[in-house]
This record gives C-alpha cells, sequence and structure tokens, in this order.
C-alpha cells in the first residue's frame, strides 16, 4: 500500500497536479506578471489571492506548445517528461546522473534522499516501510547494478504510468 502511494505521489508530481519534488513556477518574473492584474508593478492582496489561478494559467500556458488553447495528448505527455526529468535532477544530489538507495528514497521531513533521515539521527531503528522502500528500489534497478539510471527511472515511471491507467479503466464505467 505505501509503495502504490510513493508511486501514485511521484505520478502526481509528473502530471501537475502536486509534488513535494516539483517546483511549478521556474520564472518569478513570470509568474510576478501574471499575478500583477493591473500592471501597476506592484501586487495587492486581492491580486495575490489569485496565486494558484495565475500558477495554473501558466503552467497550462506553458503545456499549450501550439496555442491552441488546449492539451493534447502529446502535449501532455512532454509536459510529464520534462517534469520527470526535472525530479531526477533534484534527486540526483550527488549529479552523477544515477540515484542511489539514499537518493531515491522519498523525502523525510523537508529532507531530500541523500540527507540523513530522522530515524538516523537519533538513533532509533528503521522505518517499518524501509523494506518496501528497498523492494521499490531494486524494482527500479532493472540491471541490477545497485543504481537507478535515467533510463531505469523513465521506465519505472512509465509502467507505473500505465498501471494506474489500467486502474482507472477498470474503474471507469
Amino acid at each position: 500500500m505505501k509503495h502504490r502511494i510513493l508511486m501514485t505521489a511521484l505520478t502526481a508530481g509528473l502530471v501537475g497536479i502536486a509534488s513535494a519534488h516539483a517546483k511549478p513556477m521556474h520564472d518569478p518574473d513570470k509568474l510576478f506578471d501574471a499575478l500583477d492584474a493591473d500592471g501597476n508593478g506592484s501586487l495587492s492582496q486581492q491580486e495575490l489571492s489569485n496565486m494558484r489561478q495565475a500558477m495554473a494559467k501558466l503552467r497550462f500556458d506553458a503545456a499549450d506548445t501550439n496555442g491552441d488553447g488546449q492539451i493534447d495528448k502529446d502535449e501532455f505527455m512532454a509536459q510529464a517528461q520534462q517534469r520527470a526529468e526535472r525530479m531526477f535532477e533534484r534527486m540526483d544530489a550527488n549529479g552523477d546522473g544515477s540515484l542511489d538507495a539514499n537518493e531515491a528514497r522519498p523525502p523525510q521531513h523537508g529532507k531530500h534522499g541523500g540527507d540523513k533521515p530522522k530515524h538516523a539521527e537519533n538513533g532509533a531503528d528503521k522505518p517499518k516501510n524501509h523494506g518496501k522502500r528497498d523492494d521499490m528500489f531494486k524494482k527500479m534497478d532493472s540491471d541490477g547494478d545497485g543504481l537507478v539510471s535515467r533510463e531505469e527511472f523513465k521506465q519505472a515511471m512509465q509502467r507505473h504510468h500505465d498501471r494506474m491507467a489500467q486502474e482507472h479503466d477498470k474503474r471507469s464505467p
């Protein structure tokens, strides 16, 4: 169950719903301009209250590469691929182009994969789900070299996406 929750959270980040790793806005100037509805160079409380809407519009506009006001499957998949690439880059703490078991762990209390987990700091035993995370890592590490390459990460995300689509199809009438 925790494996499914983790993978669902990763997928959610890929599709722009929510993610601890995903940063929805990379250009603060564009966000400010989108929020500054009256163009006066400052933000009112009302303008600031529209932040979610402004961020959603900027994300939509970035994904709608052909400018037709709709996001087709190709645009959606391209955006998901870009988000996956950014996620991988943030997780790859040492910048070697692959994830080791520590980097692949989900963040704990605001820490990223390479950071020492809280339970290790206070001498506590491993968390209950540590074994499941190790199993998930082993499944992602398809060549068994102890590292998850960029390609293995992409393949794991695609397999999860396919499973989620199948589950969705089963639930749909």
